[in-house]
């Protein structure tokens, strides 16, 4: 419920505006920007699977380094995205559905929480 509004919590407001600067120095600090806000976002687009998987704040902390290159090359791609005039809402929702394939694609390819298989099949 709350996760459209984590874009406007006081430190993610406060992270923006200190990154935004960035955008003044051509070219390497446009790319700085989009590296660092790619870098929050990736495990960001992930935090309804962890909650799913019951993880707490130290195991995602562990799950997030272990793919790090993995989440900051997802997290830079969507801002990108993102950044794109007008057709960046369409990319939001994207985005999305980008995140949530690839929790699909790691939930075939490994273990789950327990129970998580079995409430998933008495859904459908």
């Amino acid at each position: 419920m709350s996760k459209p509004f984590a874009k406007f919590t006081p430190t993610a407001i406060i992270r923006y505006s200190m990154y935004l600067p960035l955008n003044f120095i051509p070219v390497v600090g446009t790319v700085m920007f989009v590296l660092l806000q790619g870098q929050k976002f990736g495990p960001h687009a992930h935090e309804r699977y962890f909650t799913l998987k019951k993880m707490n704040a130290r195991q995602r902390e562990e799950w997030v380094n272990e793919r790090k290159a993995a989440y900051t090359s997802f997290g830079v791609a969507a801002v990108l995205l993102e950044l794109v005039p007008i057709a960046g809402i369409f990319f939001a929702f994207t985005n999305t559905v980008g995140a949530a394939l690839w929790a699909a694609d790691l939930e075939q390819r490994s273990t789950t929480a327990p129970g998580l298989r079995d409430q998933a099949k008495k859904a459908y």
